[in-house]
């Protein structure tokens, strides 16, 4: 579950920025993304199959989708300003984890495309992917991540999960209403 979470993140971050490069006018303000997500891989351990079979149906069946299967859709709406841009934009090289070497090759970087792909290694697990983000307008854009995940131990150890995420956003305006920069929240 929480490699989907960090899917959602991923995709929540890439989806209301994708637009913006820096070869084009960002436009700061609300953005509106639509992300739908699809896990599949990911076995649920013994102990928690127990756990499980002792929920009602309707959460079981909830848990089951969260651990892949069926495609997921959310809409996340962010408020983006001109420097968290950037800070995002400088930062696409760089892991948040520590431990975790990746190196990107076959890079696409356009004003209209951005594209590469993604080989991560950690003591505790290796990725392999490709994403691809398209700038349609400066006010839409669109994009897709593929991700391989392979644990090196606990329960999902040399199993691999396959994450596919699409996504698609657009500007909604200048004024972010009760969102504060760099937030996001769901759709109601």
């Amino acid at each position: 579950m929480r490699l989907q979470f960090c899917c959602f993140m991923l995709a929540g971050v890439l989806g209301p920025i994708a637009v913006a490069q820096t070869d084009i006018p960002f436009k700061p303000g609300l953005w509106e993304s639509n992300i739908t997500s699809t896990v599949s891989g990911m076995e649920i351990p013994p102990d928690m199959q127990a756990r499980l079979a002792q929920m009602p149906p309707d959460a079981q069946e909830r848990i089951r989708n969260m651990m892949g299967g069926a495609p997921r859709t959310t809409a996340v709406r962010s408020c983006m300003t001109k420097e968290q841009f950037d800070k995002w934009n400088d930062s696409l090289h760089e892991s948040k984890d520590k431990d975790e070497q990746c190196v990107h090759s076959n890079e696409t970087k356009t004003a209209t495309e951005r594209s590469f792909d993604l080989s991560c290694t950690s003591p505790t697990a290796k990725s392999t992917g490709h994403v691809e983000m398209f700038v349609d307008s400066d006010e839409k854009g669109h994009g897709s991540v593929h991700m391989v995940r392979t644990a090196l131990q606990g329960p999902q150890a040399m199993h691999p999960v396959t994450i596919d995420v699409k996504f698609d956003t657009h500007y909604a305006g200048s004024d972010c209403g009760d969102i504060k920069p760099g937030e996001g929240q769901p759709v109601k």
